[in-house]
């Protein structure tokens, strides 16, 4: 792994163990500690010691039902909150944080009868018939993201055919589920957030359905005009 800072300039690296495989995200759990996650092992989380060179523990087993589908998710699935770095899939309502270099359930989403039994999921499905099964489908699944600040806590998520965005205010300890913002706008697919708000990367050819042009001052709505489908990725600051 070469690690490079913000000006692209080279500051080290560290060879890893042969025996890792292709992992697909990763993050620092502490000065030392380093959390891998790997989409297709039996175990996904692989912590890794720079110190001592070696691997210190292996953990968190997908379920085959869900390994390698749409449930499982294509983002990191890891964020970071207050120096505490936390963990989510897209097939549990559960977020974990990282505690010792193990983990524990930081909070639960509780949505009654429309909660996911993995058990229930079939297995060996072909991809488009498993599509279609969780389109059919009652309970909450394919949580795109994962983002707390202080004051809220937020995440999307599919329930049938519907997308819906959650948020939670610590405060005022009350939920607000979300399928359209007053603006008449859908939420953000994903979001990272931070102390006042979400930050959000988009695709030009997305423009429409996440931003209403008419609020925009006139520098924004200048911008919005000239954005073309093969402009790169564009960056949306939504505040609470």
């Amino acid at each position: 792994i070469y690690i490079y800072n913000l000006k692209c300039e080279f500051k080290g690296s560290y060879k890893l163990p042969s025996k890792i495989r292709a992992v697909h995200f990763f993050t620092n759990i502490d000065s030392d500690i380093v959390a891998f996650y790997a989409l297709f092992e039996k175990k996904s989380i692989i912590l890794y010691s720079k110190k001592s060179s070696k691997i210190i523990d292996n953990f968190f087993e997908v379920p085959e039902s869900v390994k390698g589908s749409p449930l499982q998710g294509l983002k990191s699935p890891f964020v970071k909150f207050d120096e505490r770095t936390l963990f989510y899939q897209g097939f549990t309502n559960t977020v974990y944080e990282f505690n010792k270099s193990r983990l524990k359930t930081r909070y639960s989403w509780d949505f009654g009868k429309n909660n996911i039994n993995i058990k229930n999921i079939p297995q060996n499905m072909e991809i488009p018939k498993f599509v279609n099964y969780i389109l059919n489908s009652e309970f909450v699944n394919s949580f795109f993201y994962y983002a707390e600040n202080s004051n809220f806590i937020s995440s999307r998520f599919v329930c049938g055919k519907q997308r819906y965005s959650i948020f939670f205010d610590k405060n005022k300890m009350k939920t607000l589920l979300v399928k359209e913002f007053k603006e008449q706008v859908s939420p953000p697919f994903s979001a990272v957030s931070d102390t006042k708000g979400l930050v959000s990367i988009i695709e030009p050819l997305n423009i429409n359905q996440l931003i209403n042009s008419s609020i925009l001052d006139e520098e924004n709505k200048l911008r919005f005009e000239n954005i073309e489908a093969t402009d790169n990725p564009i960056i949306i600051y939504y505040q609470y």
